[in-house]
């Protein structure tokens, strides 16, 4: 698969959905690719590179630690 959609008329089968994807994420039956940037001052370069396509899977910033 890659990527999805769920619109209003099939929320009725939301709470399933999200039981399955995260049963699936725990046996790591899903596979998933983050793009990690750490620190809140690297943010604006890492938003860039989404825009021109540098980055793979999701974009994900690391500001804090905890």
């Amino acid at each position: 698969m890659e990527g999805f959609h769920v619109d209003k008329d099939h929320l009725n089968h939301y709470d399933g959905f999200v039981d399955k994807v995260a049963a699936m994420l725990d046996c790591e039956n899903i596979n998933y690719k983050e793009d990690q940037t750490v620190g809140i001052e690297n943010a604006a370069a890492a938003l860039i590179g989404i825009y021109h396509g540098e980055n793979v899977g999701k974009g994900v910033i690391f500001v804090a630690e905890d």
